[in-house]
């Protein structure tokens, strides 16, 4: 039920700010970033699987879940990818999703996922090889794209002075997420589950934010 309930809050909380930021910042800014969104709404889908799976239970479906959940990761990561690249360079995109569609294969079959219930809390166990891979994903493609959006976000409006923090709570949503896809422990999966879910907070309250500040600097 924790597990369940957990997921289903995260998944929602992905899913508000993918809807905030698109309709309230990328909109009102008049910045084309709605790949970004769509990222985070792909992660929104991850987490509620996940959620949807623990409320069924038994191994078979946990197992699935794990490789679906992937599978939406890896369609943001596409998402995200689209942004970095831009258009002039649009056919990397397609070597980067016939990359990940291997991915996802090599994770079904050699990589086969483990996962484990204990005290209501759902354990990914990851194997270290997949570790490394989400890992890299998350640092390498999310964390540099969300500075960059953090960027032309504060530019655009004008508000450089909070780039910092604005990227800095972008960096401890990535450290939390890479810590929970990794852990094994317990204590450790709720207290990276918060911390995820705190950021987010954070991040929706700033998407409110930056819709007023862009209001007045228009008034």
């Amino acid at each position: 039920m924790l597990a369940t309930l957990g997921f289903t809050i995260t998944g929602v909380c992905f899913g508000i700010f993918a809807y905030t930021f698109n309709s309230l910042v990328a909109r009102k800014a008049n910045l084309k970033l709605s790949q970004f969104s769509y990222a985070y709404y792909s992660l929104a889908l991850a987490f509620i699987t996940w959620g949807v799976a623990t409320a069924i239970g038994g191994d078979d479906v946990l197992k699935k879940s794990v490789i679906i959940g992937n599978g939406f990761l890896l369609v943001g990561t596409i998402f995200m990818l689209d942004i970095w690249l831009g258009k002039k360079n649009r056919i990397w995109l397609w070597f980067a999703s016939v990359l990940a569609i291997g991915l996802l294969y090599v994770r079904a079959v050699h990589y086969s996922p483990t996962p484990y219930m204990r005290g209501g809390i759902l354990i990914f166990n990851t194997q270290t090889a997949v570790a490394i891979a989400l890992g890299l994903i998350f640092a390498l493609v999310w964390l540099p794209v969300n500075l960059r959006v953090a960027k032309l976000i504060t530019t655009k409006i004008g508000q450089e002075n909070i780039n910092s923090t604005y990227s800095a709570i972008y960096v401890a949503a990535t450290i939390a997420a890479l810590i929970f896809l990794a852990a094994r422990r317990t204590i450790t999966v709720v207290l990276s589950f918060i911390a995820i879910g705190v950021c987010f907070v954070m991040l929706i309250w700033s998407n409110i934010l930056v819709s007023k500040i862009t209001e007045k600097t228009r008034g």
